[in-house]
């Protein structure tokens, strides 16, 4: 992709074009996780234009016709379908043209797998993925997402209109660059400007991002010294929102915050092969961080936990995660696994609230389940309690 990209801008910069030569293609790491950047060639003043994409420079989905893209319920699918076609047609032409050396730049599907982009992220991963409160909702959008896309290729392929054929995979990776590289405004719509959207997301941005008739700008929002990388807003969704939709992993802590189970569940996560549950895992390591009693996270198996203090005789009534010296970890305060992360120690008991965060943890499918009866023989030492437990359960009913 890299290699691909200067190959692009060096192209643009021999023929003057967009801006090109005002800036360099480099690699950069945010939050461990690899993407490619743009640089300032020079020192800039606020203000200065940096780039700019000429008109036919720009896809737009408002240009987008055809019977062929009729499947299509949105302009994110009718965009995703002809850039797929585009980069199909243009695999059986002769090399050269603009939008194939464009193309080219961006990332193929195992790249944005290997990133981690929840639409490229295997059916497993996403399965893990979904018993995360928080990102139950990004399951049922990518399925929609990627079923609009099935049918949509279907008519696409069957249309009597001259085109190449696509497969599912080259349908769903033209979507994969709709979603992480196209921009939406009033004046253009969505639409995909090769070179400027190469432009990184920050929440301090140091340049501007501008689409009108006139094509696609980049301006400098303050002085900018030689090599600085640019950066601009993507939208003002949280972090959340954002690792959604484009797999970023943002520095500044959300407002709503990961809940201490939901932290947990994907710092322990099975991560070997599962970029996606990987770059989760990256992004519970910073939003679950803090001090506050409602904030988890698991310490380095390397360092020791804070001394205990003794346990009281008669543990303090009031709910919460804190107590004494030590904020109260679940997965860590349980009698055997604590043993197994850290060595035998002094077993806490729970308090309800931290239970109410682990539970659901430890029996992630007892919401889908059926009602469930538990027998318990008269006279067994687990009896009592089972009684004592019975109103704390929603999904057992106790039989003697």
């Amino acid at each position: 992709v890299v290699s691909a990209a200067e190959a692009f801008l060096q192209a643009l910069t021999q023929g003057h074009h967009d801006g090109a030569e005002n800036v360099g293609v480099d690699v950069v790491n945010h939050n461990g996780i690899r993407s490619r950047s743009l640089r300032a060639a020079h020192a800039f003043g606020k203000g200065d234009v940096l780039l700019s994409n000429a008109p036919e420079h720009v896809i737009r989905a408002a240009d987008v016709h055809g019977r062929r893209f009729d499947g299509c319920q949105d302009d994110a699918c009718k965009l995703a379908l002809y850039i797929a076609e585009t980069r199909a047609a243009g695999l059986k032409e002769a090399s050269g043209s603009y939008w194939q050396k464009a193309l080219e730049t961006f990332p193929e599907f195992s790249d944005f797998e290997a990133l981690g982009v929840p639409l490229a992220a295997s059916e497993k991963a996403l399965a893990t993925l979904s018993q995360v409160p928080e990102f139950q909702t990004l399951v049922p959008f990518i399925q929609k997402t990627r079923g609009t896309m099935l049918s949509a290729v279907d008519v696409y392929n069957r249309s009597a209109e001259p085109h190449p054929a696509l497969s599912f995979s080259e349908a769903l990776w033209g979507r994969l660059v709709v979603e992480t590289y196209a921009f939406a405004n009033t004046a253009c719509g969505l639409h995909l400007a090769p070179l400027a959207s190469w432009v990184n997301h920050s929440l301090q941005p140091n340049v501007s991002y501008n689409c009108d008739v006139r094509g696609v700008t980049v301006s400098a929002l303050q002085p900018l010294a030689p090599h600085s990388e640019l950066q601009a807003t993507y939208n003002k969704l949280g972090p959340l929102a954002n690792f959604a939709k484009y797999g970023v992993i943002e520095d500044a802590g959300s407002t709503k915050p990961l809940s201490p189970s939901s932290c947990t569940r994907l710092q322990l996560s099975p991560q070997a092969k599962e970029p996606l549950l990987r770059a989760a895992s990256k992004l519970a390591s910073i939003h679950c961080q803090g001090s506050a009693p409602d904030s988890l996270s698991l310490p380095p198996a390397a360092q020791p936990l804070p001394a205990l203090k003794p346990t009281p005789a008669n543990p303090p009534a009031a709910e919460g995660l804190q107590w004494g010296s030590l904020p109260l970890q679940p997965m860590t305060q349980i009698p055997g696994i604590s043993n197994l992360l850290y060595g035998p120690r002094t077993y806490i008991p729970l308090s309800p609230s931290a239970w109410d965060a682990t539970l659901p943890m430890m029996f992630p499918t007892t919401a889908h389940m059926p009602q469930l009866d538990l027998v318990v023989l008269a006279g067994s030492p687990w009896r009592s309690a089972a009684s004592a437990t019975t109103s704390r359960s929603r999904d057992a009913s106790f039989l003697t």
